[in-house]
């Protein structure tokens, strides 16, 4: 797949949905909570280990996706799917391998100069019609249909009515 900028837009929609799950999460933890000790206080006592907890559960939700449905919720919207390039079924591991791959040099680990720069490496080899670093290295080709300015309306759809959710839920006590 030749098509940069849709599979950014993909990975766009696949974090902002993970970062909603992970929003209906902490919404879930403070409601048990404040039942447990009548608080509405949310403190993460060490960021660091919640920053890895929850990098870890995303990592398992998107192996356990590219599993069953052979790619992601943003690249299922998107018409993107992956294949193994041996034509065996995605098991649990190569998608594991695959995700850890990408989210260590496709994001740079979430770490903002680090990102850019792995963002851009990818990007130009998509666009020079090479494979990225982690598709290559877990044995992966990445496939896409056309799509149609409907595909990119639903995609733009979701993306934005997850953002407002998620500043809903960030502002909601000052709303």
């Amino acid at each position: 797949m030749k098509y940069p900028v849709v599979r950014l837009l993909a990975r766009v929609l696949d974090l902002t949905i993970y970062l909603f799950i992970i929003m209906l999460i902490l919404l879930f933890y403070t409601f048990l909570v404040s039942l447990i000790d009548g608080t509405e206080n949310f403190v993460i006592s060490n960021s660091y280990i919640f920053y890895v907890s929850v990098t870890l559960l995303l990592i398992l939700l998107e192996s356990y996706l590219f599993m069953i449905w052979g790619t992601s919720i943003g690249k299922k919207i998107l018409k993107i799917s992956i294949e193994r390039v041996d034509n065996k079924p995605i098991d649990f591991n190569s998608a594991f391998k695959r995700t850890v791959l990408m989210w260590i040099f496709g994001l740079g680990l979430n770490l903002p100069v680090i990102q850019v720069v792995t963002m851009v490496l990818a990007y130009n080899d998509i666009r020079n019609g090479k494979q990225t670093y982690w598709d290559r290295k877990s044995g992966f080709i990445v496939e896409g249909k056309e799509i149609t300015p409907w595909d990119l309306l639903i995609a733009l759809i979701f993306l934005t009515a997850f953002v407002l959710s998620l500043i809903v839920f960030l502002f909601y006590d000052k709303l």
